[in-house]
């Protein structure tokens, strides 16, 4: 029985570190492992005691590739956290 391991230690465009770990027996893949590793960044901290108004602008700035999601996100918790209701 042949068996071998494809492994992929660096994938890019996603937070953090992530590898891919794929085993391979008989020419047919049997197992793959896709792993990510997130560092804390401390924007919950960092956000703490900032004007309720200013927090989806910097939380925008966390990232150049989703920074429309974290702005969304951001203006649906401080209109939960204000009670405000949506439109939409």
């Amino acid at each position: 029985m042949h068996q071998e391991t494809i492994s992929l230690s660096q994938i890019t465009k996603v937070e953090g570190s992530a590898g891919l770990d794929v085993r391979i027996e008989d020419g047919k893949a049997v197992e793959a492992r896709f792993k990510i590793t997130e560092f804390k960044r401390f924007y919950t901290r960092a956000m703490k005691n900032k004007p309720v108004m200013a927090v989806p602008q910097l939380l925008s700035r966390i990232c150049g590739t989703c920074s429309n999601a974290h702005l969304l996100c951001a203006i649906e918790c401080a209109e939960n956290a204000l009670g405000i209701k949506s439109s939409a």
